[in-house]
């Protein structure tokens, strides 16, 4: 159990600075999470010949929930030209289902 919880505060304090960082700086998350999850997948256990693939998808996957809080609070400031978000988001939509 010791060792879980361990696990999850490492995670919470690298998606901490890794926010932070890409804040200060502009950059996206992915460009400083991925070296840290290189370092730090093989600690919980994932392989090396799966260790990228990982690593990717569990970045690219913490795009989702930032993508639709930033998508919320735009609309509630009044800064989402809905109409013009709906023609983007199906296009997303078809998109990514051609994609994967």
């Amino acid at each position: 159990m010791d060792d879980l919880v361990l696990r999850i505060i490492i995670f919470a304090i690298v998606g901490l600075v890794s926010g932070f960082i890409s804040g200060l700086f502009g950059i996206g998350g992915s460009t400083v999470r991925l070296p840290i999850f290189i370092y730090l997948l093989p600690w919980v256990g994932i392989g090396q010949s799966v260790l990228m693939h990982v690593a990717s998808a569990t970045s690219m996957a913490l795009v989702i929930p930032s993508a639709i809080t930033a998508t919320r609070k735009q609309y509630a400031l009044g800064n989402l030209d809905v109409g013009f978000y709906k023609t983007w988001v199906i296009g997303l939509f078809i998109g990514v289902a051609l994609g994967v």
